[in-house]
């Protein structure tokens, strides 16, 4: 799939965790340098092999990352992920499709180094960094979500430290994630779909699960509208390629055989990357002759089905007002206007979660909301555990009928964050639509360059 696009990020699926130094994540959001620590503090920083000078080639192993704050300096924790020619991350239990890392091991230029934008501290003197033994680099990070230039420092030695800790715990025999904010478990019959979700700070619901199932939904209209046809996340065939935790992150790549109607075959890679307050789910697919031949429309919606969510409120750009969810706004299903910024925002009752749609240039698809909240068989959308919606949100992909035949990607990104965004829904989209600019310097007596 090396012809894909990859404008959405859509590389680095499994984890390879490697030793580091770390400090307890809380402790290092108190000296966040970013003047917006509510938005910024759920984030990931990705930075490639071929951004760093000085780093290629380097042992995995031998890698420290570090910030100065208030004149000290901190180890900070990160993850590398080794990215193989087929842009899919190499992990130990990947099955043989999933081919080796160039170089097995040593950084090389698409192998991806993870941070948290939280950890990013002031610029380090010359005296902090002169006590630095090896190969050292500045990340100096700025625009984006950040108002003022932060600073990390990756250092390169004989050997690097092992963290303490970890911000994601991954049970892989249930397929199970948790974080201090949620606990996330994905289906083994059917690795696509997420089949709970409890969500630590829901008060009164804390432990227990509030996910009816995601719904990844397509119907299809052939022979003008005598025809119609109906497809479930059920009949998706779907494939886990490798998943594995690391101390930042947990990915797993699926690929999916997707078949809505006789003789129009869709491929799909999905990644699902699993952070502690972020979850995101990239989506590559294949239109490999025009759709229109064999439907007249064909649309994709989805959802998350929530099993009981009542007092919480749920807006968009469209409606930014909101609504609570009650069981008695039912009309609202196709009323809700999602708007040019493509989120949701679900907040109360504790919860402050920000769900965002991001669509490459050129996929030509009408997004539209799928909200409904009521109770009872009228609103259902089968299969079902628990009929009835309370509420249901999502999206509507519609259109699929005109799509030229290539590969194109979408990502939805889902924000758990400690307390109400800022700026709402916009500001949080903004923010992790707008990527901060990362210059690396090579400093010390082996400086000999600077990246981009």
């Amino acid at each position: 799939m090396s012809s894909a696009p990859h404008l959405l990020r859509l590389a680095a699926i499994v984890t390879l965790l490697v030793p580091v130094c770390f400090v307890p994540l809380r402790a290092l959001a108190s000296d966040n340098v970013s003047n917006t620590p509510n938005n910024v503090s759920v984030l990931p920083l990705v930075i490639e092999g071929r951004q760093i000078p000085g780093l290629g080639g380097q042992s995995l192993l031998g890698l420290t990352a570090f910030r100065c704050a208030a004149g000290k300096t901190t180890p900070v924790v990160f993850q590398v992920d080794e990215i193989n020619p087929q842009n899919r991350v190499v992990s130990g239990d990947a099955l043989p499709e999933v081919s080796a890392d160039e170089q097995p091991g040593l950084i090389d230029d698409n192998d991806q180094i993870v941070f948290m934008q939280r950890d990013l501290g002031e610029r380090c003197g010359e005296e902090q960094l002169g006590r630095a033994r090896g190969k050292l680099v500045e990340l100096e990070a700025s625009g984006g979500s950040f108002k003022d230039k932060a600073y990390l420092y990756v250092l390169s030695a004989e050997r690097g430290h092992v963290p303490s800790s970890t911000a994601v715990r991954f049970d892989k025999s249930r397929q199970n994630i948790s974080t201090p904010a949620y606990d996330m478990a994905y289906s083994i019959e059917h690795p696509h779909m997420i089949s709970s979700f409890v969500l630590h700070e829901l008060r009164g619901r804390e432990n227990k699960n509030v996910l009816d199932r995601m719904k990844v939904r397509m119907v299809a209209k052939a022979l003008g509208a005598l025809v119609q046809l109906h497809m479930t996340e059920e009949e998706i065939g779907g494939t886990l390629l490798s998943a594995r935790a690391g101390p930042v992150r947990v990915v797993r790549e699926l690929k999916l055989d997707v078949q809505p109607v006789p003789g129009l075959k869709i491929p799909a890679k999905v990644r699902f990357l699993n952070y502690e307050r972020l979850f995101q789910a990239e989506v590559e697919f294949q239109i490999p002759k025009a759709a229109a031949l064999f439907v007249s429309s064909l649309d994709l919606f989805l959802a998350m089905d929530y099993i009981d969510a009542r007092g919480v409120r749920i807006s968009t750009s469209g409606l930014p007002q909101g609504a609570v969810v009650d069981g008695r706004t039912a009309a609202m299903e196709k009323q809700f206007d999602l708007g040019d910024k493509r989120w949701f925002l679900l907040t109360g009752e504790g919860i402050n979660h920000v769900a965002v749609l991001h669509m490459e240039e050129g996929l030509n698809l009408r997004p539209t909301a799928r909200f409904s909240d009521g109770e009872g068989e009228e609103f259902a959308w089968p299969p079902e555990r628990v009929p009835g919606g309370l509420p249901q949100i999502g999206y509507g992909l519609l259109g699929w009928q005109d799509l030229e035949a290539r590969w194109y990607a979408f990502a939805i990104d889902i924000g758990m964050l400690p307390s109400f965004p800022e700026g709402g829904g916009d500001g949080f989209s903004n923010t992790i639509t707008k990527k901060p600019l990362v210059r690396a310097t090579l400093r010390g007596d082996d400086a000999a360059g600077e990246s981009n």
